[in-house]
């Protein structure tokens, strides 16, 4: 377990209920928040230097595994050969499912993705890691998750790393429930912090992974300039400005926890 840095009293819970005399928890506190990226990347980083394992699982904080979630993946063994990673179906905890969390690529230009029919066994490009398994053998030849992201992104930059040593498959008997609110956001309601994040992290992710980098700048520049455009006119410099600075910071690839944008 990689608790970065909380100050909600997390160490203090497990330590009042005796979790951290329990053989099946590894518990590392770091001593900053270096964001759910880095929270990724160490976690993977320290699993690969100090545990014998075949797979590894990442999940958020957030997320409560099915029981048989494991049991079920792994249902048909003959058919992981060939995959490096593995993932089932995420759900809200009233079981509608996260359809945005499994995605197959439908242009290899611009990355752009659509999410996978739910109840259907099949190869995907891209899954977040709300449930994803990756094999040992695949993180030592790709490496870690980008800790430099902070946050977001960081799963689907990995994933597409991934799929170039090998495949990712999808079993939708297997679940995982993320307590997650359903989204409310509103056309036209101001960026946060975090989009900063996500629109950074797209872009980069674009470039080092894109067909044809001159296509994905060319297409990149006319939507975040349509974009910019559409703040200003409806006064909104704010979110102007949150996507202007993630447009210079990809291009300078001033990643990593920005001084601007953060919690």
């Amino acid at each position: 377990m990689i608790d970065n840095n909380s100050t909600d009293g997390t160490f203090e819970e497990l330590l009042k209920n005796d979790l951290l005399d329990e053989n099946l928890i590894i518990y590392k506190k770091l001593d900053a928040n270096i964001g759910g990226a880095g929270g990724f990347s160490e976690g993977v980083r320290f699993a690969i230097e100090n545990l014998d394992f075949d797979w590894i699982s990442l999940s958020d904080d957030d997320a409560i595994y099915d029981l048989n979630y494991f049991e079920n993946l792994f249902d048909n063994r003959m058919k992981f050969n060939e995959f490096g990673a593995l993932c089932g179906k995420v759900q809200f905890p009233d079981g509608e499912v996260q359809v945005g969390h499994r995605k197959v690529l439908i242009n290899h230009h611009t990355l752009t993705s659509k999410p996978v029919e739910p109840e259907i066994q099949r190869e995907i490009d891209l899954g977040s890691f709300c449930g994803l398994v990756v094999n040992k053998k695949i993180v030592e030849k790709i490496g870690l998750p980008r800790a430099d992201f902070f946050i977001w992104m960081d799963d689907t930059e990995y994933c597409l790393r991934i799929i170039k040593e090998s495949k990712i498959f999808y079993n939708p008997s297997s679940y995982i429930i993320h307590k997650t609110p359903k989204s409310t956001r509103k056309k036209g309601k101001p960026l946060t912090w975090k989009n900063y994040y996500g629109y950074r992290n797209s872009l980069v992710t674009g470039w080092n992974h894109t067909d044809s980098k001159l296509f994905f700048s060319l297409i990149s520049l006319i939507k975040y300039s349509k974009s910019i455009i559409g703040k200003l006119i409806r006064r909104d410099r704010k979110s102007a400005k949150v996507i202007l600075n993630s447009m210079t910071d990809a291009i300078t690839r001033n990643m990593g926890r920005s001084n601007k944008y953060h919690p």
